[in-house]
Parts: C-alpha cells; structure tokens; sequence
C-alpha cells in the first residue's frame, strides 16, 4: 500500500538515518500540525500535540508494518496524540480561551475581519459536534483526507466515514441556521 519513496523514508529511517527522520518530518510537519489545530482548537496546543506526534512516531517506527500507507499511519498518531491531549485538558478543566486563526491577505480591514468572524462562527459550530463528528470534518473538509485516509486513521470503516460526514455537515447546517443549539 505504501509508496516506494515512503518504504525508502521508513528503511532508512529503521536504519537509524537521521537525515531521514528529518525529511519525514518535512513532508508531514504542515499536515500533522493542521490537524491538530483542528482538533485543539489553538496554535499553543497543536504545537505541542505536533511535537507529541513526531515524538511518538520516532519512537515506534521501528514497529510500523507497513500494511498500511506511512500517511495514515501518521495521522493516526496525530489523531491519537490530540485525543490524548484532550482528555488531559478535561481533566484539568482547562479550556483554550483563542481560536487560532489563519487569515490570507485581503484587500481590505473590513474584509480580514469579515474573514476572520465567520471562521469564528464556523470553528464555534465546528466545536457543537461531538468527537466522531468533529474528527471526520476536521480531517475531510479541513485537511483534504480522502476517505479512505480518514477511515484508516480512525479505524472505522470507509461507510462509517461517508454517513458521520454526512451527519456531521447536516448538523454544521443547522447549527450555523441556528435551528440546533
């Protein structure tokens, strides 16, 4: 399943090649951090859940089988990583006070601000669902998973991914309609 430039990365990797490890992280730094802003909810913790992820994939690569694409491996430790980091916040009844924001340039003050307000309202409805929900909207329509991906890395079947996301963006429209609370 996996490619040969990844099986190339993976065997140098378990080969004890540094420089390898650091291409890895390269490719895959921009994607595992993005998830874990999408499930954290800002900058200061899916810095710290992308570490924890890099951390934990340097760890166990020794033990990846490749059965299965080197990306799905790691975003499910990102996935992982973030969950863990999660239950630990609830346990500490913390709660992250910004919403990170990633506004490109526009012509306008108005029109960053407009920009950045209805990002707001879409994390904040984003937010309403619960886990599963969250998980596969963040991963499909925030980071451009495929099914298949997103499936591997949640370990649920790929029909499992296609009706949560169907749900999910059902109960996004009503929540941003204001017919759910």
């Amino acid at each position: 399943m996996q490619n040969e430039y990844d099986s190339m990365i993976v065997g140098r990797i378990k080969g004890g090649d540094r420089q390898a490890f650091d291409m890895l992280f390269d490719i895959y730094q921009k994607r595992v951090y993005n998830i874990a802003l999408g499930l954290c909810k800002n900058e200061h913790d899916a810095m710290d859940v992308a570490q924890e992820a890099f951390l934990r994939i340097y760890k166990s690569i020794k033990t990846f089988r490749e059965d299965s694409s080197l990306s799905t491996w790691i975003y499910r430790i990102t996935v992982n990583a973030a969950y863990d980091f999660l239950r630990a916040q609830s346990k500490r009844s913390e709660v992250p006070i910004e919403m990170a924001q990633n506004v490109k340039a526009a012509t306008t003050p108005e029109a960053v601000y407009e920009k950045m307000e209805k990002r707001q309202v879409v994390r904040a409805a984003i937010e309403k669902l619960n886990e599963e929900h969250k998980a596969v909207i963040i991963l499909r329509d925030i980071n451009g998973l495929s099914y298949s991906e997103i499936a591997q890395a949640l370990s649920i079947e790929e029909g499992t991914v296609k009706s949560r996301l169907f749900r999910a963006r059902a109960m996004l429209r009503k929540i941003l309609d204001g017919t759910l609370e």
